[in-house]
């Protein structure tokens, strides 16, 4: 994301296309943080008070994310993705 911190988009907005649900797994300095969910929507801002946005789109291997856990903890337990297409991990 646009602040360093890498996400995974889970869920489009319906009302707001380009601002998508995303679970936060590292924070700018690429350590593990407990995952929260962020609702770009609520267009909310990072610790510099700037928008928080989508800066590029990461591979998951690239960072050791193993997107399938993900995949199976969001779809199975939450059920906001409908297919492995809607987790892309994100910077």
């Amino acid at each position: 994301m646009a602040n360093g911190i890498i996400a995974i988009m889970f869920e489009v907005n319906d009302i707001v296309k380009l601002r998508f649900k995303v679970m936060v797994l590292l924070d700018s300095d690429l350590q593990s943080v407990p995952e929260v969910v962020i609702n770009l929507a609520d267009m909310g801002l990072d610790d510099r008070g700037n928008l928080l946005t989508i800066r590029n789109i990461v591979k998951a291997q690239d960072y050791s994310i193993d997107i399938a856990k993900y995949y199976q903890h969001v779809v199975l337990q939450n059920g906001f993705a409908q297919n492995k297409s809607c987790m892309i991990p994100i910077l």
